[in-house]
């Protein structure tokens, strides 16, 4: 217990640490760093809209957020304080602008026209933050503009109400957690993780059944794929590639055996020509994933859910496939350490496999969400304007209510 001489020497830094970030500067950061990075990373993932229209493409450039403003009903326009925003019941936000570039393409030809800076809507934001009319202001200025110099800020004004967001605990993205399973079940140990990408949360499981079998699922492929045929449907042709990949420790190597002899079925024979081993691994999912379809239409959809839905925080492209198989290898390894006794299970309530998302997170995810129901409705509008046999025109194709209304009623 401590005693008061020990209290007296942590205070005072407990003290300064406070009074240097607040009560609430983690949410200020988080949405400082929202709004001069990741905004723009966000538009960055989307890249360009292909709308239905033959040669036609626009290409989205940088995004511009200014100060809080509020256009009256004769059309003027003026900056919007915190406590106006309060007395009238309105939204305290700042419009949002994003460089659009059409460009059209003739044969080989690419004709990039006119750059437009469009308003596509508005944002809340968080009072105190860099883009608030209150930052940087002395007390004696805070005093004047009707506020509280003693208010952290680190909320928004929503309708004329204040609202904050509430700091949210969740599982860390892209690590491995190994565990026990219950003893109800029929696996026995259990290694998973989600793995996040630009928003996109896929869970990676593999199960060890009691037989000693290893099974993966993972999204879009219905049921539990054996370890070995997904590992040679990543490029891992030989059992002897598999096992190196996971282990050069003999005992770990030989509970390996039993979900090796499960791809014995898709092996090729010695007469076959290369690749027919990673051919029919990929068919085997395929007609998992496309029942019913042509050859070549279920391998090209199984490379497609190998590339896009499993581990996609490695990445989403075909030649990421053997780092995901490594990965896999990684997380087989640790699973069977656990059913050996060499490694303890994670704790999923330690804070080291814990993140908090704060204020910059979560509203990354919504404007993730809103820009991509923004481009839906673009390009809709641009095929309608198109089907008609009128000129598309970016300006009128966007509807700035979407982000608002998204953003405002979360």
């Amino acid at each position: 217990m401590a005693t008061g001489t020990d209290r007296d020497k942590y205070w005072p830094v407990i003290e300064a640490f406070f009074d240097h970030y607040g009560l609430v500067g983690q949410h200020l950061d988080s949405f400082n760093r929202f709004i001069r990075e990741e905004l723009q990373q966000v538009v960055d993932s989307v890249g360009k809209l292909t709308p239905k229209i033959e040669g036609y493409v626009v290409e989205l450039g940088d995004i511009e957020i200014g100060k809080p403003t509020i256009r009256e009903a004769d059309g003027s326009e003026h900056n919007l304080t915190p406590n106006e925003a309060r007395i009238r019941n309105l939204t305290y936000a700042s419009k949002l602008f994003l460089h659009m570039t059409p460009v059209r393409k003739e044969g080989s030809v690419s004709t990039r026209l006119e750059t437009l800076k469009v308003y596509v809507g508005n944002m809340p934001i968080m009072l105190r933050s860099e883009q608030c009319h209150l930052f940087g202001k002395s007390d004696e200025e805070l005093i004047v503009q009707g506020e509280d110099p003693k208010d952290p800020g680190g909320y928004f004004i929503i309708n004329g109400s204040e609202r904050v967001l509430v700091t949210q605990e969740d599982l860390a993205p892209n690590r491995i957690l190994i565990e026990e399973a219950s003893k109800s079940s029929s696996f026995t140990h259990i290694a998973k993780v989600f793995s996040t990408s630009r928003g996109f949360r896929a869970p990676v499981t593999i199960e060890r059944k009691r037989t000693g079998e290893l099974r993966v699922s993972f999204p879009s492929v219905p049921g539990k794929i054996p370890l070995a045929i997904l590992m040679k449907a990543l490029g891992l042709e030989s059992d002897r590639e598999i096992v190196d990949v996971i282990s050069d420790d003999d005992e770990l190597r030989n509970e390996l055996i039993v979900t090796i002899e499960q791809s014995a079925p898709i092996n090729a024979f010695k007469d076959e020509e290369a690749g027919s081993t990673r051919t029919n691994a990929l068919d085997f999912i395929g007609k998992r994933v496309a029942v019913g379809q042509t050859k070549e239409y279920r391998l090209a959809r199984a490379e497609k859910v190998l590339d896009r839905y499993l581990l996609p925080h490695i990445g989403t492209e075909d030649d990421t496939r053997l780092q995901k198989a490594y990965y896999l290898g990684q997380m087989v390894e640790r699973l069977i350490e656990l059913v050996l006794g060499k490694r303890t299970p994670d704790d999923k309530d330690h804070y080291a496999n814990k993140r908090l998302k704060l204020s910059g997170d979560l509203l990354m995810s919504l404007f993730r969400v809103a820009l991509y129901s923004l481009t839906r409705d673009i390009k809709y509008q641009l095929e309608r304007t198109a089907v008609r046999g009128r000129k598309p025109n970016i300006r009128t194709a966007v509807r700035a209510d979407v982000i608002t209304q998204r953003l405002k009623h979360a």
